[in-house]
């Protein structure tokens, strides 16, 4: 199931569903589309599965337009939960029941930054740091975060790591082994504004992964 949440219209914009398993079903975010100058409150949105027939699209300031898809695969299983960053945390841990290998961490957030920030307030790392626990980090505070994730586990063979960036590298082409091109789906785990593509900055300026 999939379409496009306003949150100029109701924030948060609860979205009712077809009814789906949530056991089984997670979120997929395609960027947000929202005015201003730099980077604000309104760029950020968190996606949160309530329940069976109701999805909440949330940004911290109303103003976004955020596409935004429901995906149910038969043999995937999903847990979920909530945490945030304080506006001087530089990361957050959290503790999960053992994690299959393989396993997918999806996490979308809301900033109250309201404007002109550098990007290390706001960028966000997620991912599985080990089997039990989940790592939300970002290079420097500045911005309170409130982080929903959903921790994936697909019947299909999945890896996943971090690609680092040094000063002038502009891409990287990190190797996977033993996945078939043709049949697989590249998606970042943090997306909290662009969707698939996120990144934690170090950079002072608007740029982004």
């Amino acid at each position: 199931q999939r379409g496009v949440s306003d949150t100029n219209v109701a924030n948060p914009d609860s979205i009712g569903l077809t009814s789906v398993d949530p056991a089984s079903s997670f979120v997929l975010l395609g960027g947000s589309f929202a005015g201003g100058s730099g980077w604000g409150n309104n760029e950020f949105a968190r996606a949160r599965l309530v329940d069976a027939t109701h999805l909440e699209i949330e940004t911290a300031t109303a103003g976004s337009k955020v596409s935004w898809q429901v995906v149910t695969m038969a043999g995937a299983s999903v847990t979920r939960g909530v945490t945030s960053l304080a506006s001087a945390d530089t990361q957050s841990t959290v503790a999960v029941p053992t994690a299959p290998s393989g396993s997918l961490l999806l996490a979308s957030y809301t900033s109250d930054n309201a404007s002109g920030i550098a990007a290390a307030a706001l960028m966000l790392e997620s991912r599985l740091a080990t089997p039990t626990s989940l790592s939300f980090a970002r290079v420097q505070g500045g911005s309170n975060l409130s982080v929903s994730w959903e921790l994936v586990q697909l019947p299909y063979a999945t890896i996943n790591g971090v690609a680092s960036f040094a000063a002038g590298v502009s891409s990287l082409s990190p190797s996977v082994a033993g996945v078939a091109a043709s049949t697989s789906v590249a998606l970042s785990s943090s997306q909290g504004i662009l969707g698939q593509s996120g990144a934690r900055k170090v950079t002072a300026g608007q740029d982004v992964v």
